[in-house]
């Protein structure tokens, strides 16, 4: 996810809003995949990548929260989708702003 997050601090950085937005899609999709290893820290029925431990049962066990297992996935599952529709909004918002900018600058140019 580090990779993801400096692809969207460079493209931010650069003023290219829809790689941006594409960077914070993909950010907020892979808490979907997350999610669905969380839910399964009792269950341990997902086949894990490199073998091991499973590290939400163990995490979750440490914090003595393992029962709560599916309603954190719940919550990291929304929160995923809240970003994913908060980028969209971001995006259209300022497609719109782009938009009256743009107007703007050709009724100026258009006067002159």
């Amino acid at each position: 996810m580090a990779s993801v997050l400096l692809s969207a601090v460079s493209f931010w950085r650069k003023g290219h809003a829809l790689g941006f937005a594409a960077a914070c899609i993909w950010f907020f999709e892979n808490w979907f995949n997350i999610a669905r290893y969380m839910a399964d820290a009792r269950k341990l029925e997902l086949p894990l990548v490199g073998g091991g431990d499973h590290d939400w049962n163990t995490i979750f066990t440490r914090w003595e929260v393992l029962r709560y297992d599916t309603r954190i996935a719940a919550a990291v599952r929304l929160i995923g989708w809240i970003g994913i529709a908060a980028t969209c909004a971001w995006i259209i918002w300022r497609s719109r702003q782009d938009r009256r900018r743009s107007a703007v600058e050709a009724d100026v140019v258009g006067a002159v």
